[in-house]
């Protein structure tokens, strides 16, 4: 049970409602609201304080609530349900330390609700989601709806069948294939704390702005078109809310990732190594961080905390840093920042670099493009070291000595400065070709342009973290004209390639001839570089997404170990 909950049932002669405290009560039924606070620009939230607690006990005025949240409490009555959950309400705003406890809690309060509204066409509090007088969705019988029987009181044991229509909502587009914005805009699915509330509800009314759906674990509803699939690929919960991923909790359909090279011989382990990435295993994680990251929070503190609860439902007791798994750390290492992401956006100095959380925006996983079974592990990749100072959320000192340290396989890349200066690169200043540092860097034109034969030395391409303006912000440099970086192998992925080698060949009549090239998978790695003045410490500046053939390129790269920051 929460610590308090909101009365509906106050008295008979009007709407008002009251607050009451749960603590010795027997577990009772209730409803939770999810919904976007907006700005104060916008509206005036109703909160609870010190100063009013008192008073909310005993009453609070039906018209003095956001619409919002009055829509809440209509919803929630017609579903003959007394109590209803809303954080504004039901927690002591200014009381930091009840705000801890109860922010630690709020998985829970949405997890065992008897269902959760998601206002996911509310852009703030005062925005409401019911636009239609519920009694005129009865007059209107040629209006889209569907219905669903529940028992969502438990005092009884007979059933409560509810129609949901369209009319209960906002007005329906004319077409809603040409008016997807109004979906891809809703406020709620941009929200970093809605992402928990969401993904634990067992049950959610979701009032969109084209009209309701119901999903649960057994199923899916909506009145017409866009149905609750189209709905959920629209707003990017498909991967952790789709038709097959809501059940089991564990999370999405399983992408099997073979992480067993079949190979014990983990040559250059050494000391008190150990591997890492050992036996197959579901990956759902990457689902949850991509569906996350997208979501902005107004107080970048609360990233850990937000989706903390979400990673202890799927994965419990499996050690974790900063948004990582230990027993996966080679695959959850491989994130990737959004392409274009502006110099505005620096990095989070609060988390550390090898980290998605460090990040300032979305982020992607491009080894999960590969099919079933189809992605190895460096068997070199060793875990020298895990971050020994990590709190409950998983937030990780930074300033500790002893961090994230690994050992592998390392190679330099080369980026050969050429048409760094265009005006494109001011938007996707973030991602460039790279070669092998062996190969090439010695041809006289080879900073001009690339010949076919030069063309088969592309390793793949670097994607910096952060935006980067003709290269300046990284080091070390080799010269004016090529920069040199370190890649550390962390997995291959995809079948055995071939690179064809086209040659023109002479005689009688030239022609081109297209011969057998050398084999490889794709690599994946991580780019480093030194700290100034710690040259003993490296910090994450990039991914290195390789080429389909481009893992042969590490056959004659050396072991190193590298202290992340």
């Amino acid at each position: 049970m929460p610590k308090r909950l909101l009365d509906l049932s106050f008295t008979e002669m009007d709407d008002d409602i009251k607050l009451i405290e749960c603590a010795g009560l027997p577990p009772r039924g209730y409803v939770a609201l999810s919904y976007c606070w907006g700005t104060e620009a916008e509206t005036k939230q109703l909160k609870t304080t010190t100063s009013n607690l008192d008073a909310h006990k005993r009453r609070i005025a039906y018209s003095s609530l956001p619409k919002t949240i009055r829509d809440a409490a209509l919803l929630a009555r017609c579903l003959d349900m007394q109590y209803l959950w809303v954080d504004a309400l039901c927690m002591v705003q200014d009381d930091m330390d009840e705000m801890l406890v109860e922010l630690s809690r709020m998985a829970d309060v949405y997890e065992n609700a008897q269902g959760t509204v998601a206002a996911a066409g509310a852009r703030h509090c005062d925005d409401g989601f019911l636009n239609e007088p519920l009694e005129a969705v009865a007059r209107e019988p040629d209006a889209d709806w569907f219905d669903v029987t529940l028992w969502l009181n438990p005092a009884t044991s007979s059933p409560c069948p509810v129609k949901v229509s369209q009319l209960g909502g906002f007005p329906v587009k004319a077409d809603w294939r040409t008016e997807t914005r109004w979906i891809r805009s809703e406020a709620l699915h941009k929200r970093g704390w809605a992402f928990q509330e969401i993904r634990l509800s067992r049950r959610i009314l979701i009032y969109s702005s084209v009209q309701p759906y119901w999903l649960c674990q057994r199923e899916g509803l909506s009145c017409s078109r866009p149905n609750l699939d189209e709905y959920l690929y629209e707003t990017g919960l498909a991967d952790i809310l789709g038709r097959f991923n809501r059940v089991p909790m564990e999370g999405p359909a399983a992408m099997m990732i073979n992480l067993d090279n079949n190979n014990n011989n983990n040559s250059g382990s050494g000391g008190d190594g150990q591997g890492v990435g050992r036996g197959g295993r579901d990956w759902p994680w990457m689902w949850e961080v991509e569906n996350y990251s997208r979501r902005a929070l107004s107080d970048l503190k609360d990233k850990a905390r937000a989706i903390n609860e979400v990673r202890i439902r799927l994965r419990p007791g499996i050690p974790y840093a900063a948004g990582l798994f230990m027993d996966t750390l080679p695959l959850d290492l491989l994130w990737r920042g959004t392409l274009g992401a502006g110099r505005e956006k620096p990095k989070l100095p609060e988390f550390p670099t090898w980290s998605w959380m460090s990040f300032n925006g979305s982020v992607t996983y491009p080894v999960a493009e590969f099919t079933q079974r189809t992605v190895r592990v460096s068997t070199d990749l060793m875990l020298a070291s895990w971050p020994e100072k990590i709190d409950e959320y998983g937030i990780v000192d930074v300033t500790q000595k002893k961090g994230l340290k690994l050992q592998g396989l390392v190679k330099e890349v080369m980026i050969p400065h050429i048409n760094v200066d265009e005006p494109w690169r001011d938007e996707r200043g973030q991602e460039f070709n790279c070669f092998d540092i062996n190969t090439g860097s010695n041809r006289t034109k080879f900073h001009k342009r690339l010949d076919d034969d030069e063309e088969m030395y592309q390793m793949g391409k670097v994607i910096f973290d952060q935006y980067s303006l003709q290269l300046k912000d990284y080091r070390p440099f080799v010269g004016e004209k090529v920069t040199k970086l370190t890649c550390l192998l962390v997995a291959e992925a995809g079948n055995e390639a071939e690179l064809p080698i086209k040659k023109l060949v002479g005689g009688d009549v030239e022609h081109w001839v297209t011969y057998p090239g050398p084999k490889g998978y794709t690599a994946f790695g991580l780019i480093l570089a030194p700290i100034p003045k710690k040259p003993a410490k490296y910090r994450r500046v990039g991914l290195f997404h390789g080429t389909d053939t481009s893992s042969r390129f590490f056959k004659d790269a050396v072991l190193d170990d590298f202290d992340l920051v």
